[in-house]
């Protein structure tokens, strides 16, 4: 059986997203909550893909990776330099990891390990 190293990946950046406005010190209400409600989002999305591994969850991740990488722009909170690049970077991180996740090769193989 295979680990889901991707998950646990996104597990982490989903926790890192909720408490890096505190750390980071984040000013504009916009990076804040955005922060806050994604990172809540992706752990949600990323526990119930460990529990019962489906291929939507990660497609929910995925679009909520899309999202955080361009919601700076959208929200406006592109002047508050940390956010924006925190907000990008988690982004990318998790957007590249759930479709690395919804790969072929991943859905089959954890067919036959019976985690689907």
């Amino acid at each position: 059986m295979r680990k889901r190293w991707e998950d646990a990946i996104n597990l982490v950046l989903g926790m890192w997203l909720f408490f890096s406005p505190f750390i980071m010190k984040f000013t504009m209400i916009q990076a804040v909550m955005n922060a806050f409600i994604l990172g809540v989002a992706i752990v949600v999305f990323t526990v119930w893909a460990l529990a019962v591994p489906k291929v939507w969850e990660e497609w929910v991740n995925t679009v909520l990776g899309l999202w955080l990488v361009i919601s700076p722009w959208i929200l406006g909170f592109t002047p508050e330099t940390n956010a924006t690049w925190n907000t990008v970077i988690v982004g990318l991180v998790v957007l590249v990891m759930s479709l690395k996740a919804t790969r072929p090769s991943r859905r089959i193989n954890a067919a036959t390990s019976g985690r689907v």
